[in-house]
């Protein structure tokens, strides 16, 4: 954004109001306010914004782009996991097929791209849990029932509640998430609303294989030297 340019990340709300009045001298400071707290990811109220939450606020009248223009790379994209840094906690993403029958999270779900993003979290996370649509966050061990939540379809204002319940109860699991490296193999659908919250929080988050297809996702964890075809068809279908 123009206010972030020249590697200048902080701005104030008074710079932030004459750059939206810039662009579009129809607004209001009054109707703007509201806008501006809808994007904040540490400001309670305001509109959901279709943008998300890309700032936060950090002093009085003073905010920052959580992501900003130019800066560090966020590592959404399959490179992240090629840099041999370990994830220090692996978020796995539920899927809609499941058991008939009540079963620890790791085995209700039922797809061969649940079961990869299983393995590598086994395999290279410190700890792992799998991110529910109906539950939030849930250890690989508990039991759940069978559900038929998806998070895609549920309204915008459920999947920003559901973003603020997971960061706490991954706050109340494993303490300050400062500088700690958290890898989300989950759609956008999870890890959309709840990237900019995990940052916030100051956790080196990222969604690996942002933007890949199902398939590409399938051959990335295929194509991991530690991975084991059979244990993972096994996984899926048993």
């Amino acid at each position: 954004t123009e206010l972030s340019a020249g590697g200048r990340n902080r701005f104030t709300r008074a710079a932030l109001l004459a750059e939206v009045r810039r662009r579009d001298p129809s607004r209001r400071d009054e109707s703007i306010g509201p806008v501006i707290q809808g994007l904040t990811v540490n400001a309670p109220g305001g509109p959901t914004s279709p943008c998300g939450t890309p700032l936060r606020r950090v002093g009085h009248g003073v905010y920052e782009l959580i992501d900003p223009p130019g800066g560090a790379a966020t590592e959404t994209d399959s490179t992240a996991a090629e840099t041999g840094e370990p994830p220090d906690v692996v978020l796995v993403g539920c899927v809609r097929v499941k058991a008939a029958h009540p079963s620890p999270a790791r085995t209700l779900y039922r797809s061969p791209l649940f079961a990869r993003r299983r393995w590598y979290a086994e395999a290279f996370g410190r700890v792992w849990y799998v991110l529910s649509a109906e539950h939030g966050l849930v250890h690989h061990d508990t039991v759940l029932e069978p559900y038929d939540v998806a998070l895609a379809y549920q309204p915008e204002g459920y999947r920003r509640a559901w973003a603020y319940w997971v960061t706490a109860k991954l706050q109340r699991m494993e303490g300050c998430l400062e500088g700690r490296r958290i890898e989300i193999h989950a759609d956008r659908a999870h890890a959309g609303p709840l990237l900019p919250l995990l940052r916030a929080a100051g956790a080196r988050a990222v969604h690996l294989l942002a933007g890949l297809r199902p398939s590409e996702q399938l051959a990335w964890y295929d194509r991991h030297p530690r991975a084991d075809p059979d244990r993972l068809l096994a996984d899926s279908v048993g």
